[in-house]
């Protein structure tokens, strides 16, 4: 059951990514206000090369923890301890060389449920409990994603 919150909430960090990558494009941001984001939580990313150990030093330096890794597009989730913010967080690993970047984690909203006639085949976004391919969904099993 942990193994599947843990790959529901990454598939979740994988979609608001997404979600940023697509909405820049399309110009929808620009009305939009300024994102809120979780308060303890950063996004980092490590230029390429950088080994695991070199990794974990940096991420003990503030003291956070690894919630996961995004694999497919090489960024590292973490928790940061109360004590410190995102923008603290931020400011101590822009002098880091290994850093590529690293943000907050924002909270981004659609605006609208798709119109896409297959909407409802994705049960991993809003599960009502329909029929997929001969598969009866548990309602609510989703991210609430609309």
């Amino acid at each position: 059951m942990r193994k599947t919150r843990q790959t529901v909430f990454c598939l979740g960090i994988v979609l608001l990514f997404w979600f940023m990558v697509c909405g820049s494009a399309s110009g929808m941001d620009k009305a939009s206000p300024p994102a809120a984001y979780t308060p303890h939580d950063l996004l980092v990313r490590f230029l390429d090369g950088t080994g695991d150990a070199q990794k974990t030093v940096v991420r003990e330096s503030l003291g956070a923890t690894l919630v996961c890794i995004v694999k497919s597009i090489q960024v590292e989730h973490w928790r940061l301890p109360p004590e410190i913010t995102p923008e603290e967080a931020m400011e101590q690993l822009e002098t880091d060389p290994a850093i590529q970047y690293a943000e907050p984690n924002y909270l981004y909203r659609s605006f609208a449920i798709p119109n896409d006639p297959l909407f409802g085949r994705l049960w991993y976004l809003n599960n009502t409990g329909q029929d997929v391919d001969e598969f009866t969904g548990a309602p609510g099993a989703d991210i609430a994603a609309p």
